[in-house]
């Protein structure tokens, strides 16, 4: 479906399957998106602040230049989206899954990444500045160098290298569908129920 440029503010999806949409440059300002499915969605330029995807399906959705500010974002699967210059300034990203994501530009000013994984991301140019970081993960980055103070996350200074190793790239790709399958396989084993006790003879 073609959301393209639509007023959806304050709207509610709650649990929704909005797979594939398109909501480029749309009003989602104020929404409550909690658990919805939107992955492959395209959210670039879109309006996101305040805005709830609190445990949402964003895998690999498009989010380039989105402003999602003082959004919330805890616990969601954002694996492998693409969000460059995107602003979650003063969001939460609470234990949010940002493996192999393309952040490169984005701003996290004052936002709260504990326990999010940025596994295997692209963070060139990013900012951390007032970040809250207890137990984030940054592991296995191209194009970033982090400097952690001793109360907040500083960026690095935008700097981006023009290429990029094509080993070094398939490595990470590599790294990131482990990371992807041992997730899933943690999904599988909290869903499964419990095996009842075997009776006594």
């Amino acid at each position: 479906m073609n959301f393209t440029g639509a007023r959806l503010s304050a709207a509610t999806g709650i649990r929704a399957n909005l797979r594939g949409c398109n909501f480029n440059e749309a009003d989602l300002s104020q929404s409550d998106m909690a658990e919805a499915v939107l992955e492959g969605c395209v959210l670039s330029k879109a309006k996101l602040v305040g805005a709830s995807f609190r445990r949402a399906n964003l895998k690999r959705a498009r989010l380039a230049g989105a402003n999602a500010g003082a959004s919330n974002f805890s616990g969601t699967n954002l694996v492998g989206a693409e969000a460059p210059e995107a602003d979650f300034t003063g969001a939460d990203l609470r234990f949010a899954q940002l493996i192999g994501a393309t952040l490169e530009g984005a701003s996290f000013k004052q936002a709260d990444l504990s326990h999010a994984d940025f596994s295997e991301a692209k963070l060139g140019g990013s900012s951390f500045v007032g970040a809250r970081g207890e137990g984030t993960k940054f592991t296995g980055h191209l194009h970033l160098k982090l400097v952690f103070a001793a109360s907040a996350l500083m960026g690095a200074g935008k700097k981006k290298n023009a290429t990029v190793e094509d080993k070094k790239e398939v490595e990470r790709q590599a790294r990131i569908a482990a990371l992807e399958r041992e997730k899933q396989a943690r999904d599988r084993s909290v869903a499964a129920p419990p095996t009842p006790p075997s009776e006594k003879r």
